[in-house]
């Protein structure tokens, strides 16, 4: 479906708006005969000098005086937030560095709750305002806080990316305002039962799950187990190591390998490099739902 372009009462300026959260994308068409014919976006009714068809109409007349000058109006390569959001998930998926299931829920959320109007934005251009203004929706809508907070575990790196490859000057996820929650899971087991359910895991007949479970009796977390790396174990000196883009706090720590631990890794077929923990049906890191 083409989009739908408004005139305004200057010549040559037109803008769209999207229908969620009413923004108007101004838009100028440019046309002289010989020479180019091309339509730039020139700003946004919420960007940060408020563009109405007054400037967007000055900035084409800035636009077509460059271009009787002689001078070139066309942007460096500048992606927008979708180009720069797909491309990024496409890497992780193929690189295997992020969940399938992670990359599932992070595509269907920008799919649901970004407008349009944000995902044709230069990635440099989307504002904090813009971010801020989705999070408040989502509230306002009765989405759960741990879904709204999706959004900076699946952007927050997005962004990371794009400042890193210097693409824009900050990254604005860092300064949003997120519903609080209480993020921890509770459950309790009397004393007999919690002996039971131990032994149950020391019995497991399948190394590589026993070996994931005695991990995350001792205080790691699933993704931390899933992602680990040989690598990252010390086999010698009875230690390993969750590196900093694994870890929740996002600094890499080192903990001991007691013997019980240490028993169940040298059950698994052990090696310099590469996952601990593999899926025999897809040969690729397990996720949560695998273990399952």
């Amino acid at each position: 479906m083409g989009r739908k372009l408004i005139k305004t009462k200057f010549p040559g300026v037109y803008y769209e708006q999207d229908n969620k959260t009413k923004v108007k994308t101004y838009i100028a068409r440019i046309k002289i005969v010989g020479v180019i014919d091309t339509e730039q976006i020139v700003g946004y009714s919420n960007d940060s000098i408020r563009t109405n068809p007054t400037i967007a109409y000055e900035k084409r007349t800035e636009l077509i005086n460059k271009i009787k000058n002689g001078e070139s109006i066309r942007a460096k390569e500048d992606p927008t937030l979708n180009k720069f959001f797909n491309e990024y998930m496409d890497k992780k998926e193929y690189g295997n560095t992020l969940s399938s299931r992670k990359i599932v829920t992070y595509k269907a959320l920008y799919k649901k709750h970004f407008p349009d109007t944000i995902k044709r934005k230069k990635i440099k251009q989307v504002t904090k305002d813009d971010i801020q203004n989705i999070i408040d929706t989502m509230l306002k809508n009765k989405f759960k806080p741990s879904y709204i907070d999706t959004i900076k575990s699946c952007f927050n790196p997005v962004f990371k990316d794009a400042l890193e490859k210097e693409i824009i000057k900050k990254n604005i996820i860092s300064g949003l305002k997120f519903p609080e929650y209480d993020k921890n899971r509770y459950f309790s087991l009397d004393e007999m039962k919690a002996k039971a359910l131990y032994q149950e895991i020391l019995n497991i007949p399948d190394n590589q799950y026993r070996c994931m479970f005695l991990f995350l009796l001792r205080g790691r977390r699933a993704n931390e187990v899933l992602s680990l790396q040989w690598q990252y174990i010390d086999i010698e000196n009875r230690k390993y190591t969750i590196i900093d883009s694994q870890s929740k706090i996002k600094r890499t720590l080192t903990f001991v390998l007691d013997n019980e631990l240490f028993e169940a890794i040298e059950c698994l077929n052990v090696q310099k490099t590469g996952n601990v923990f593999v899926n025999p049906s897809t040969k690729k890191v397990p996720t949560k739902s695998d273990t399952l």
